[in-house]
């Protein structure tokens, strides 16, 4: 009996403290794990995962868009980590314009930098042990390899520089390099014993060995220059300046190389990624529309004016953002934004038709006609607009089948008040609501989606119905209460993100 619990429980106590050691060692250093944190959601962003940012086109009503983004890298704990922005043109009332749109009748602007922040609060994780022990330590094993090899480049590079300026001092150079880590005197002593035979072009060469400092660098000339204080061309010194700027500039990236590489040796591993973070957005945009006046200067009138309309706030967003590798991707975005803004999304525009004579023959009279539109100048309003919104997104990853979105909002503002609509004038609260399918396109290792296409359906205010005039007694068609609330279309999105990805 005693032998049958000996053959129980010794397994039990081997996997116990097996675990409590496993516990105590992360997959990945902080650094590293932070620095995958960063890189995922810098990706949900600026449109590696996520659908639709960098350069759009929406069908039903044409407009594109810049999009941009910076990371940081301060420290501090209020810093933002990301600055992005996005400049996007497009249309009202049907005229395309961009580039042209400032002299075009029609155009309309958007400027909107966002600044993000990450708090500590996301995670990764891996299954449960048992059964994750095996890769656990398969990964930490990688991992510290990679530690290995970075330490064998940090001793080189700190040899190299020790050549460089110690045979180098005559000339105006620096150490810089002052870090925590460097190797003993026998590392470089060893390093430059092999260094000095390349440095030279003479593979013969063979250093005695045991040789201290002092005797390995005898083997290299003095330093030789000019009455400048300059290195004389066509001397060994050349191949060291050389070996020594190219191990400068692998140094300045070194901790992200190595970096990544405790990243990608990890990514099989992680079955969940969880991450949180904040956006606030200044919003600036303009609308250029045509108005006429039924006064002006207080007489009647059918003037004409076009000219820009302003609208200014912000915006602020908490995002959530859950990931299973290799299934599924779920975004939630909560936000609140406040707008000084006017209420032409909330009208709707005249169309009109002016004539010019173009030439006469006899009687017959031929006459150019330009079709434009217009919105009535005494119902423009501005004043303040609240907006509470989510969005849900839940996107396939490394599959060709669709994912699927949707996008509710409610607004309170006075200027939803139609003064000349019957059982109107009271209006302050409207409701919208966008869905539709998400289809994400994979590079060839299906790892990155490189373009997202979504058919969608949109109606701007379900609280809206059809309009009866008060002024003339008139409803609305159909056709008109459609246009102005219902509406479907394709969006296309290329991902760009600047500056690129560096792992």
């Amino acid at each position: 009996m005693k032998l049958l619990k000996m053959v129980i429980l010794v397994p039990l106590l081997a996997l116990s403290v097996t675990l409590k050691a496993q516990d105590k060692v992360k997959v990945l250093p902080p650094e590293a794990f932070n620095r995958m944190i960063v890189q995922d959601i810098t990706h949900a962003i600026t449109g590696e995962s996520t659908p639709v940012t960098g350069i759009k086109v929406d069908v039903s009503k044409p407009e594109a868009t810049i999009s941009g983004m910076f990371p940081l890298k301060s420290k501090r704990w209020f810093a933002p980590d990301i600055i992005s922005f996005d400049l996007k043109g497009g249309v009202t009332d049907k005229t395309f314009s961009f580039f042209k749109g400032s002299g075009s009748a029609g155009s309309a602007y958007e400027f909107k930098p966002s600044i993000h922040f990450f708090p500590a609060w996301s995670s990764a994780f891996f299954g449960k042990p048992p059964k994750n022990i095996p890769a656990k330590t398969y990964t930490i094993s990688k991992n510290n390899l990679v530690v290995a090899e970075k330490n064998r480049v940090l001793d080189t590079i700190y040899t190299i520089t020790f050549l460089y300026n110690h045979y180098l001092k005559n000339v105006k150079i620096y150490n810089p390099y002052p870090r925590d880590y460097s190797p003993v005197d026998s590392v470089i002593d060893s390093i430059a014993a092999n260094l000095i035979p390349k440095v030279l072009n003479q593979p013969g060469l063979k250093l005695p060995g045991g040789l201290d400092r002092a005797n390995i660098l005898s083997y290299l000339p003095q330093t030789d220059t000019d009455g400048d204080n300059l290195l004389k061309p066509g001397t060994y010194y050349e191949k060291l300046i050389i070996l020594f700027n190219k191990y400068e500039k692998r140094y300045d990236n070194l901790d992200d190389e190595y970096l990544d590489k405790q990243i990608a040796n990890a990514s099989d591993l992680w079955t969940k990624k969880q991450y949180y973070w904040f956006t606030v957005s200044p919003i600036l945009r303009s609308d250029k529309v045509n108005e006429y006046q039924t006064k002006f200067k207080g007489r009647d009138s059918l003037y004409f004016k076009s000219g820009f309309r302003w609208s200014y706030g912000v915006s602020a967003s908490m995002n959530f953002y859950s990931v299973w590798p290799k299934s599924w991707a779920i975004l939630i975005r909560p936000s609140f934004s406040l707008m000084k803004t006017n209420n032409m999304n909330n009208l709707t525009p005249y169309n009109y038709e002016t004539r010019t004579s173009f030439f006469q023959y006899n009687t017959a009279i031929t006459q150019k006609i330009r079709a434009n539109s217009a919105y009535n100048n005494f119902d423009i309003i501005e004043g303040t607009e609240k907006q509470l919104s989510c969005e849900l997104y839940i996107l396939p990853i490394k599959s060709l089948f669709p994912g699927g979105f949707i996008s509710a909002n409610i607004s309170n503002s006075r200027l939803f008040k139609l003064a000349t609509t019957k059982d109107r004038q009271d209006d302050d609260f409207k409701a919208g609501l966008e869905f539709g399918f998400v289809f994400n396109i994979n590079n060839k290792e299906k790892d990155k989606t490189f373009l997202s296409i979504l058919p969608y359906f949109r109606y701007d205010d379900l609280t809206d119905k059809l309009r009866t005039s008060t002024t003339t007694g008139l409803e609305e068609t159909r056709k008109d209460f459609q246009d102005r609330n219902m509406s479907m279309g394709i969006k296309v999105g290329i991902p760009i993100t600047l500056p690129k990805k560096t792992s």
